[in-house]
Parts: structure tokens; sequence; C-alpha cells
């Protein structure tokens, strides 16, 4: 994933300023996801791995349908369109997403104490 990130990056360096945005998005997706996977390993918090359940579970029912790579190009064209309109406030939503695992990784360390 680290490259892919890393990859994406060198990709969003060639593009002109303004059309970077996307790029970004699309890697600081993939940085959330490299996190929440960081935190569900080191912590295991019962809460975050509740949430990779649903997840799972989610994504095992669009391949189910066969509609799971239809669902990927879907999320890739909101990310472009949203990545031009509405890039800060999808990158303030990203933030709070990194405060939300991080608490749900700390919160069972809290409780027992």
């Amino acid at each position: 994933m680290g490259r892919i990130r890393f990859l994406l990056y060198k990709i969003s360096q060639l593009l002109p300023k303004g059309q970077r945005r996307p790029v970004i998005l699309i890697s600081s997706i993939l940085g959330l996801f490299i996190f929440f996977q960081f935190m569900t390993r080191i912590s295991d918090s019962y809460l975050l791995l509740s949430v990779q359940q649903v997840f799972r579970d989610t994504w095992k029912a669009l391949q189910d349908e066969q509609v799971g790579g239809l669902t990927i190009v879907f999320i890739c064209a909101i990310l472009g369109y949203g990545g031009y309109r509405y890039y800060g406030k999808i990158q303030s939503a990203i933030t709070i997403c990194y405060v939300i695992i991080f608490i749900l990784a700390i919160l069972p360390f809290i409780l027992k104490i």
C-alpha cells in the first residue's frame, strides 16, 4: 500500500497544480486505510475489529452481487468530481476519520483502567 501511495504522489507531481486534487484524495484515503489496518493490528481493539467486520461483510455482499469492480469505478469517479469541487470538506472528513479511528483504538484501554 505504501508503494501505491508513493506512486500516486509521483503521479501527482507530474500533473499541473490544479489537476492534483483527485490523486491527492485517493492517496489520502489509502493512507487512512493503512492507518486503520495499523491501529487494528497494534491495538487489537474490539471496536475497530467490529468496524472492520462490517466493511468485510459489505464488501463480500458487493462481490456476491458481482458489482465490486463497478463500485470501485463509481467511487473513483465520485472522488474525481468531488476532488475538484469539495476538496477541503473531504480532507476535513478524512482528518476526522483519523481521530475517530484513534479514539476507537484507545477507548478499550481507557475503559479497562
